[in-house]
Protein backbone atom coordinates (compact mmCIF):
# COMPACT_ATOMS: atom_id res chain seq x y z
CA UNK A 1 0.00 0.00 0.00
CA UNK A 2 2.91 3.03 0.81
CA UNK A 3 4.57 2.39 -2.90
CA UNK A 4 0.71 2.70 -4.16
CA UNK A 5 0.52 5.84 -2.39
CA UNK A 6 3.73 7.17 -3.34
CA UNK A 7 2.83 5.62 -7.17
CA UNK A 8 -0.32 7.83 -6.87
CA UNK A 9 0.15 10.96 -5.34
CA UNK A 10 0.02 13.44 -7.97
CA UNK A 11 1.06 11.00 -10.94
CA UNK A 12 -0.40 10.74 -13.82
CA UNK A 13 -0.77 7.08 -14.18
CA UNK A 14 -2.07 7.63 -18.32
CA UNK A 15 0.94 7.39 -19.65
CA UNK A 16 1.30 7.43 -23.61
CA UNK A 17 2.48 4.62 -25.30
CA UNK A 18 5.37 6.48 -26.21
CA UNK A 19 6.92 6.89 -22.94
CA UNK A 20 6.73 3.18 -21.86
CA UNK A 21 9.96 1.66 -20.65
CA UNK A 22 12.04 2.29 -23.94
CA UNK A 23 12.42 -1.36 -24.75
CA UNK A 24 8.90 -1.54 -26.00
CA UNK A 25 7.50 -3.78 -23.93
CA UNK A 26 4.67 -2.88 -21.95
CA UNK A 27 5.92 -4.47 -18.88
CA UNK A 28 8.62 -3.13 -16.54
CA UNK A 29 11.58 -5.85 -16.91
CA UNK A 30 14.42 -4.77 -14.88
CA UNK A 31 17.17 -7.26 -15.73
CA UNK A 32 20.10 -5.91 -13.41
CA UNK A 33 21.29 -3.41 -10.46
CA UNK A 34 24.28 -2.78 -8.34
CA UNK A 35 24.84 -3.30 -5.07
CA UNK A 36 22.94 -0.38 -3.26
CA UNK A 37 21.61 0.95 -6.25
CA UNK A 38 18.57 2.92 -5.54
CA UNK A 39 15.49 4.20 -7.75
CA UNK A 40 17.00 7.60 -8.87
CA UNK A 41 20.77 5.99 -9.45
CA UNK A 42 19.16 3.64 -11.28
CA UNK A 43 17.07 5.67 -14.15
CA UNK A 44 20.42 8.08 -14.16
CA UNK A 45 22.26 5.00 -15.64
CA UNK A 46 19.29 4.22 -17.37
CA UNK A 47 18.35 7.23 -19.21
CA UNK A 48 21.11 10.01 -18.29
CA UNK A 49 18.72 12.09 -16.71
CA UNK A 50 15.92 12.05 -14.58
CA UNK A 51 12.27 9.98 -15.83
CA UNK A 52 9.21 10.47 -13.73
CA UNK A 53 7.93 7.83 -16.22
CA UNK A 54 10.37 5.62 -15.31
CA UNK A 55 10.14 6.34 -11.89
CA UNK A 56 6.31 5.54 -11.50
CA UNK A 57 6.85 2.11 -13.55
CA UNK A 58 9.52 0.95 -11.08
CA UNK A 59 7.03 2.06 -7.92
CA UNK A 60 4.55 0.19 -9.61
CA UNK A 61 6.51 -2.88 -10.36
CA UNK A 62 7.61 -3.17 -6.75
CA UNK A 63 3.95 -3.82 -5.42
CA UNK A 64 2.28 -7.14 -5.86
CA UNK A 65 0.78 -7.64 -9.43
CA UNK A 66 -3.14 -6.10 -9.23
CA UNK A 67 -5.70 -5.94 -12.54
CA UNK A 68 -5.02 -2.82 -14.40
CA UNK A 69 -1.31 -2.65 -13.65
CA UNK A 70 -0.42 -3.48 -17.60
CA UNK A 71 -2.93 -1.25 -18.24
CA UNK A 72 -1.02 1.51 -16.61
CA UNK A 73 2.41 -0.02 -17.82
CA UNK A 74 3.43 -0.12 -13.92
CA UNK A 75 3.32 -4.43 -14.15
CA UNK A 76 6.68 -6.38 -13.57
CA UNK A 77 7.55 -8.20 -16.41
CA UNK A 78 8.42 -11.33 -14.21
CA UNK A 79 8.57 -12.31 -10.42
CA UNK A 80 13.13 -11.19 -10.92
CA UNK A 81 11.99 -7.51 -12.00
CA UNK A 82 9.53 -7.60 -9.02
CA UNK A 83 12.11 -8.35 -6.87
CA UNK A 84 15.08 -5.92 -8.15
CA UNK A 85 12.35 -3.09 -8.01
CA UNK A 86 11.80 -4.00 -4.35
CA UNK A 87 15.83 -3.53 -4.18
CA UNK A 88 16.29 -0.35 -5.84
CA UNK A 89 12.82 0.82 -3.81
CA UNK A 90 14.26 -0.14 -0.38
CA UNK A 91 17.75 1.49 -1.35
CA UNK A 92 15.82 4.81 -2.10
CA UNK A 93 16.03 7.35 1.15
CA UNK A 94 12.53 8.86 1.82
CA UNK A 95 14.94 12.48 1.66
CA UNK A 96 15.35 11.41 -1.90
CA UNK A 97 11.93 11.13 -2.89
CA UNK A 98 10.66 13.73 -1.02
CA UNK A 99 13.23 16.18 -2.94
CA UNK A 100 12.28 14.63 -6.07
CA UNK A 101 8.58 15.47 -5.54
CA UNK A 102 9.96 19.32 -4.79
CA UNK A 103 11.67 19.55 -7.89
CA UNK A 104 8.77 18.45 -9.88
CA UNK A 105 6.42 21.07 -7.80
CA UNK A 106 8.61 24.02 -8.69
CA UNK A 107 8.96 23.01 -11.92
CA UNK A 108 5.25 23.66 -12.54
CA UNK A 109 4.93 27.12 -10.85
Amino acid sequence: MGTSVLLLNGCNLFTPGDEVLKTGQRNVSIKSIKEGQDIFSYIQEIHGVYDQTLNRQILGAANDYKEGDETLHVAAANNQSRLLARKLLGNTKIRDLNAHKSIKMISKN
